[in-house]
């Protein structure tokens, strides 16, 4: 099976970088997104920089908007991502390489002595498809109704 990820590198300056700055809009954003989960709210404000934490959320408020996930479905969004921003130490998620993602994911391989009965491909697969999602939405916001059809 190929794995055929879209990453774009953009050479302009995001609409998430250009609010980075204002911590207010960060901190709304971010406590909108994980309104209900307060240790995800750790995660964010925590484990990612702020550029990154903003982006997440944006991310996952245009999801609650036209999908409505539920709480546990939108912590392994959140978490997914948190996971990816912390493996690559912080990188601009609008900025990481499709090398930085499969990197990313090839982490989660295991040999057969440690999981014989082949667990991990589960997590792969699915932390995969969360990423998938969060790129298609990433490259064009208007796109992610038809992600979910």
């Amino acid at each position: 099976m190929t794995i055929k990820l879209i990453v774009r590198e953009r050479s302009y300056l995001t609409r998430s970088e250009s609010l980075a700055a204002n911590s207010d809009t960060t901190n709304r954003k971010v406590s909108l997104a994980t309104e209900g989960l307060p240790y995800v709210e750790n995660w964010l404000r925590n484990r990612t920089s702020n550029e990154n934490a903003l982006t997440i959320s944006e991310y996952v408020l245009s999801l609650r908007r036209k999908t409505n996930p539920s709480p546990n479905y939108t912590k392994m969004q959140i978490r997914a991502l948190v996971d990816l921003s912390e493996y690559l130490n912080q990188k601009p998620l609008g900025r990481l390489t499709s090398d930085d993602v499969m990197s990313f994911l090839d982490k989660l391989r295991k040999t057969e002595d440690k999981d014989p009965l082949h667990k991990w491909i589960g997590t792969y697969n699915l932390k995969r498809e969360i990423l998938r999602q969060f790129f298609t939405w990433f490259n064009d916001p208007n796109t992610l109704y038809s992600i979910f059809r």
